[in-house]
């Protein structure tokens, strides 16, 4: 995965959220981006998507623990 500043940011900024490791972030962040590669039309929005469902699935699992 190619890794933007954006990304970068993304990963420091929901690390720091959910007081979860970069790294941890990071792989979701990557396991994200190349499932929405696989599945989406329009590839322009992926990065944008990524993100949200990173920071949804952090929420979630926040709740349950």
């Amino acid at each position: 995965m190619h890794e933007s500043n954006g990304a970068t940011e993304a990963v420091k900024e929901i690390a720091e959220q959910f007081s979860r490791p970069s790294a941890e972030v990071h792989e979701i962040l990557k396991s994200e981006l190349c499932r929405l590669d696989r599945e989406a039309r329009i590839k322009q929005y992926i990065p944008i998507l990524a993100i949200k469902q990173v920071k949804e699935l952090m929420r979630r699992r926040s709740l349950n623990h």
